[in-house]
């Protein structure tokens, strides 16, 4: 499957939300919790707080990878199609040389 750079977009988006989401519900359920310390509470949260930092910019890594790889995908594309178009209008040239010296010896 190839990706676009929507696909990439929406990908991204989607595992930021879900990651943001899952933090939210953690941090709501260590809210909730009884018999624990604030200490051991706010622990909890900045544990929580790291592991989604550390998967976004995982995430992050991923999209600005799979952003270059297309990037580098299509300045390659680019070239061979300038390298084709070159080509036909060489050949188009040369043909309307052949066309221009044919008609010279009509006249």
């Amino acid at each position: 499957m190839q990706f676009t750079l929507n696909m990439l977009g929406e990908m991204s988006l989607f595992d930021i939300q879900k990651g943001a989401m899952k933090l939210h519900d953690q941090q709501m359920e260590v809210d909730s919790l009884k018999g624990y310390s604030e200490g051991e509470i706010s622990a909890l949260k900045e544990q929580f707080e790291r592991s989604y930092e550390d998967q976004l910019k995982r995430d992050t890594k991923m999209v600005e990878l799979k952003l270059t790889e297309t990037t580098n995908k299509l300045e390659q594309q680019l070239a061979t199609e300038q390298g084709a178009r070159l080509k036909a209008k060489e050949k188009a040239q040369a043909a309307q040389m052949k066309s221009n010296i044919r008609y010279a010896k009509l006249a």
